[in-house]
């Protein structure tokens, strides 16, 4: 029973955090990775965070 209880209160805890009013921006997207993430010994513009970015256009910030 206590268990039912305490999971309760986390759900509404989490509902809780899910529903505040806190105005919307743009999404952002955190890349993390490795050599291939940071586009290691290949130029900038051909590595695949770059290449998202330009896809994904101005409303992600990456």
């Amino acid at each position: 029973m206590l268990n039912r209880l305490v999971y309760f209160f986390w759900v509404m805890m989490l509902l809780a955090g899910l529903a505040s009013s806190a105005p919307v921006s743009a999404a952002k997207v955190m890349i993390v990775g490795d050599s291939l993430s940071d586009a290691y010994s290949i130029p900038r513009e051909s590595g695949w965070v770059h290449l998202l970015s330009e896809r994904l256009g101005e409303a992600h910030e990456v």
